[in-house]
């Protein structure tokens, strides 16, 4: 299972998913930070599916862990993977064009 929590702004959709085992963790290397205590992070578990079909109503996502990303990677989501002390985060905007 995911966290996802979503975000409006100008009746458009933002994303924030991260993996189950990721919530409440700082992540840190050197002056980069991943801060996954803040409330932008808190939202709800689920899975897979529920999140594929979320995505389709998202202009952009930002999505952090291992499995998270490695998952949308396979299902062609991602095209660039950053990551801070192994922990991979991507951010992914969505032309709806």
């Amino acid at each position: 299972m995911f966290i996802v929590k979503k975000h409006t702004h100008n009746n458009q959709l933002l994303l924030s998913i991260i993996d189950e085992d990721l919530i409440g963790k700082k992540i840190v290397e050197g002056k980069k930070e991943l801060n996954l205590t803040s409330t932008f992070y808190a939202g709800e578990e689920m899975s897979k599916e529920e999140i594929l079909n979320l995505i389709k109503k998202a202009v952009q996502l930002n999505v952090v862990g291992k499995k998270i990303v490695s998952f949308l990677e396979k299902e062609g989501h991602i095209e660039h993977v950053l990551e801070i002390n192994d922990i991979p985060y991507a951010l992914i905007v969505i032309n709806k064009n």
